[in-house]
Formats: structure tokens, sequence, C-alpha cells
């Protein structure tokens, strides 16, 4: 069943005296279980896609429907309700709370319904989930970038959301952290059945997805195949001898 639904979306943007199309009728289904990495150059529209599909900003034209609702037409309460609960996002902006050690941070979205002691033992799992339990006890200026987007993914995933919209979060990352980040991912959406839309600055390390895409001037290019994990057939590319599509 279809989790999320971006039906004709468009978006522009007046950009001194010509007017920019950020998203140009972009159509997008992502299922429960889906791990959909988008990836694009600077001003692609990568960011403006997962800021409308998380209801934060109204598309100008299309639909954006999530669990059979459409965002254009609910409250603005309701809207930032499903924010707290069913939608998680990780932007690359993102920072600790003023005061508030990473443990106290990621545990936050929890205190309204725990006791703060059970409210921090869940941060604590979910931190050593992603892989930075040591930085539970450590301040925003202490981590490094590969410890920032794990922490924020924590605060993420901590609420539980069946969506998770991730902008960039292997962008400043080493080879590792890389492939850590993304292997976290890909257990979410496999294991707990969250569906995953992320989008990255470039193409050849996302392997892990289950599907991949390119946006390039605000459209969205899928790739030729219809089989998940397709890297380079898309629309104009050159597959190279013997290249072997991916799976789940």
């Amino acid at each position: 069943m279809t989790l999320l639904s971006l039906d004709g979306v468009t978006k522009r943007y007046a950009r001194g005296f010509r007017e920019v199309e950020a998203l140009a009728g972009i159509e997008l289904d992502v299922e429960a279980g889906d791990f959909v990495a988008i990836w694009g150059g600077s001003r692609s529209g990568k960011t403006t896609l997962l800021r409308i599909a998380a209801g934060i900003e109204p598309p100008d034209g299309g639909r954006v429907v999530f669990d059979g609702h459409d965002l254009g037409t609910l409250a603005r309460k309701a809207r930032a309700r499903l924010l707290l609960t069913d939608i998680g996002c990780v932007w690359q902006t993102g920072r600790i709370t003023r005061g508030l050690s990473v443990l106290d941070h990621v545990a936050l979205p929890r205190f309204k319904e725990r006791s703060h002691a059970q409210a921090r033992r869940e941060a604590h799992d979910v931190l050593e989930r992603v892989g930075v339990a040591q930085c539970a006890h450590a301040r925003w200026h202490e981590l490094s970038d590969g410890e920032r987007t794990r922490v924020a993914l924590a605060h993420a995933l901590i609420r539980r959301p069946r969506l998770l919209l991730a902008d960039e979060p292997t962008a400043n990352l080493n080879m590792i952290e890389r492939e850590q980040v993304l292997g976290v991912l890909r257990s979410v959406a496999e294991e707990a059945g969250v569906a995953i839309v992320m989008t990255a600055p470039d193409a050849p390390n996302l392997l892990q997805s289950h599907r991949l895409m390119a946006l390039d001037a605000g459209r969205l290019i899928k790739p030729r195949s219809e089989q998940r994990g397709t890297l380079i057939d898309f629309p104009g590319s050159r597959p190279a001898s013997g290249q072997a599509s991916r799976g789940r």
C-alpha cells in the first residue's frame, strides 16, 4: 500500500527578476518499507521536494498524499501533529537544542509520554543503534560531522515515524561513516517497515537503497528498468558492459 504519494507536484520561486521552476510535475509513490534515494546537484530541488513531502511547504501545483490524507487540505495543527508522530525529518541545518546533552536532545520527543528515566533509556538505545552511544553526554560543538548526522537521525527515529525524510545525511562523511548511516537506514526500512526518502549530492555511494532516482532541474528521472537498485541505466546513459542491477 502506498504511504506517500506526490502527484504532479510543482514549485516555483522568484530568483531576482526571473522565476525558477524548482519542481516540475514530480510523480513519486513510496510504500512502507521502501528505501528511496534521490541524488542531484546543488539547486536541483532536492530539499524543496522533501519539505513539500513533509507538509512543511505547500506545492504550487499537484497533490501530496500521506496515508490517504491530502496534506494540502489538512489544517496547520494536523500537519504539525504528523511531524511529531508519523513523519520524521533529518535536515542538514539541524542542531541540538541549546544547553542539552546529546542524550537529552534525542530523548526530548519522548519526555511527554515517558518518565525522564525511561525516555533517556530509549534515547540511549537509539543512539547505540546508529553507532554514537559514546556521544550521549557530549555537546553539539564536541561532535564530528558524522556524529552530528547520526545524532540527528536518532532524534528522528526515537519518534518511531512511519515515514523518514533525510536531506543529504551522507554529505561530508567519510566512506566508513557513509556506509554505517546507509546501513542503519536500510535496516530501519526492512526491519521496522519505515518508508525512507533520502537525498544525496551524488549517486555512486547509494547502492544500499532499494530504489535510486535522479533529480535534475526540478525533474525526477527514473531508471529505465523497474528493478530496484538500478544505478546507471537512466535515460541517455550508457550502462557499463556486464553491469548488474541490485535488488533488495
